[in-house]
């Protein structure tokens, strides 16, 4: 059994701290940002708060939200903990290295990507966004330099055809929980087995907001779909028709569907009751759900119909 300390802040690190609760490690202090409401913040995972710091009132651990986690009152209160290691997910911000030696054995870190591709905030929504066929959970000991430390362990998962990230965020999280125990056990021996992160591999996340939200009908209909894989279902990807923003809840690729005709954008007429968009390339893409601001969702052909959109008409 271990004593650790965690930075973790999102909901899906619960399902890690469950799995390092359930193999009989102890947790005995929780670091988090402080709580923010919905309004504040355009991401799922950044919602912070409420089941997280639920959890951790069922599993009597300690909690402090705040704004400077490398704080001299929070490196008291850390080492009063006497931690044997300190664990790092879904944290949302750089970890303070001025905690880096508080615990006996560091720090280690489970980052949801296949490291180091998509080091940064948002690695899941990146391996959607870039079309990844695989992506999966390592383990790295926490260095001065954001997930570049070395790897400890690592998993791949392979993404599913259409999958979105409020479909496979669980999965990442739930390969992740599996891994962190054996994490703790080779980051408290003597000499771990590590390697190395090859540094020409390595790529960063976007960091995600409204400005990626907008639908780039200029890329080819795959690299949408791609996009709206990594907003979906929050918080979506939006276009304007005739002047009003509209969100897309449902879309796909229109394989045998290319065209020539008209500018990015166009709308080409409804196909088994979905829109057929214009993009780039020649290549089209299929609406089948959508919800224009202020009002309830409408199937495509629905919208079609009680809007009188023309064929032609440009979203834009």
């Amino acid at each position: 059994m271990r004593r650790l300390v965690v930075c973790a802040t999102g909901d899906l690190a619960i399902p890690v701290l469950e799995g390092v609760v359930e193999a009989g490690h102890e947790l005995s202090r929780l670091i988090a940002q402080p709580a923010r409401g919905r309004e504040e913040v355009s991401l799922l995972e950044e919602r912070q708060g409420s089941a997280l710091a639920s959890w951790a009132k069922r599993r009597k651990v300690e909690v402090r939200r705040t704004k400077e986690p490398g704080g001299d009152r929070t490196r008291a209160w850390l080492e009063t903990a006497d931690a044997d290691l300190g664990l790092v997910v879904a944290f949302g911000r750089r970890f303070p290295t001025s905690l880096l030696d508080v615990p006996r054995h560091g720090w280690i870190k489970v980052h949801f990507s296949l490291l180091p591709k998509h080091r940064g905030l948002h690695p899941i929504r990146a391996a959607l966004w870039h079309g990844d066929r695989q992506t999966g959970a390592t383990a790295i000991r926490v260095t001065e330099e954001p997930d570049a430390g070395p790897i400890l362990l690592q998993e791949k998962l392979t993404v599913e055809d259409g999958e979105t990230f409020g479909e496979l965020a669980p999965r990442v999280a739930a390969l992740a929980a599996d891994l962190v125990v054996p994490a703790i056990r080779r980051g408290t021996s003597k000499s771990p087995k590590v390697r190395q992160q090859n540094e020409k591999k390595a790529t960063t996340s976007p960091r995600f907001g409204r400005r990626h939200r907008h639908a780039p009908w200029w890329l080819e209909a795959r690299s949408v779909a791609d996009r709206l894989r990594a907003l979906s279902p929050d918080p979506g990807m939006t276009t304007r028709v005739g002047g009003q923003v509209v969100r897309i809840l449902q879309g796909a690729p229109a394989d045998h569907l290319d065209s020539t005709l008209g500018e990015a954008g166009s709308y080409l007429g409804l196909r088994s009751g979905a829109m057929v968009i214009l993009c780039g390339a020649g290549t089209t893409f299929t609406i089948g759900r959508l919800q224009p601001e202020g009002e309830r969702a409408l199937s495509a052909s629905r919208y079609v119909r009680e809007r009188g959109l023309r064929v032609g008409t440009v979203l834009v």
